[in-house]
């Protein structure tokens, strides 16, 4: 699989762009030697106009793409990161969640909701780090095929144990 962006623009002119960026250095170092026949692809959602909330047809355009990129690739496994580099424009001052607590809920119901549409298994398979200096949590999601599990368990450790360098950067 190569590398992709997508646009995606609302009627009111709103743009996000998906993109899948595939084979992050971090993540095929670590991955054990009978697996590097898979891709491993980063989903990445940026916002690049517009304030008005996120409606649930954009959502759910979203949700279409991660979904053809599953259907069309057998061989790939896809992850996200909820962090806190943007606040969610118009949240409820009701809600005490922090901005990554509430994409990790989102993406959650989202693809738990259109899960019947992907002709296999597949697990949403998440796991939550807390940065240690800050005590704020961080959610990995890997999206995985069931007979791809033993590969996401090995995956989900070797993050949590490098934690901090994926924070840095380093």
């Amino acid at each position: 699989m190569q590398d992709k962006l997508i646009e995606i623009v609302t009627s009111k002119g709103d743009k996000l762009v998906v993109s899948l960026c595939c084979n992050h250095p971090y993540i095929t170092n670590v991955l054990p030697e009978e697996y590097k026949y898979l891709d491993i692809v980063e989903i990445c959602i940026d916002r690049k106009d517009g304030d008005t909330p996120i409606n649930i047809d954009m959502l759910g355009n979203l949700v279409q793409i991660i979904i053809n990129e599953l259907n069309e690739h057998p061989e790939v496994i896809l992850y996200y990161f909820c962090d806190v580099n943007e606040r969610i424009p118009n949240m409820r001052e009701s809600r005490k969640i922090l901005p990554q607590e509430y994409r990790n809920r989102l993406f959650k119901s989202l693809f738990n909701r259109h899960y019947r549409l992907l002709p296999e298994p597949w697990r949403d398979f998440e796991i939550e780090l807390i940065d240690p200096n800050t005590g704020i949590s961080y959610y990995f999601h890997f999206l995985v095929r069931e007979s791809q599990m033993s590969v996401v368990e090995s995956l989900s450790k070797e993050v949590a144990d490098n934690f901090s360098i994926i924070m840095n950067g380093k």
